[in-house]
């Protein structure tokens, strides 16, 4: 799984390298899915919530983050064809 910069930028300024871990580790799961939405959520209780959905609503995968000091109450992140972009970078 390749980044683009604005990704490599997140990893080094909000310390998310674990972000991109984790939707690596999915990806054996999802591989047949060439388009993914990752959002991650902060809820009321402090945990966080890692959704991923195909673009159309459709959910893929899901975990439950028990404690991150991601500074965003959400991110949103998208992986195309083996290689995560910001939204913006598309």
């Amino acid at each position: 799984m390749n980044k683009t910069d604005g990704c490599q930028f997140v990893c080094e300024h909000a310390g998310a390298y674990w972000l991109f871990d984790l939707i690596l580790s999915w990806q054996m799961q999802l591989k047949e899915h060439k388009f993914q939405v990752w959002k991650l959520i902060k809820q009321g209780d402090g945990t966080w919530f890692m959704h991923c959905s195909d673009g159309n609503g459709k959910t893929l995968a899901g975990q439950e983050i028990a404690y991150s000091d991601f500074p965003l109450d959400q991110f949103e992140v998208w992986l195309i064809d083996g290689v995560c972009l910001l939204p913006s970078e598309y």
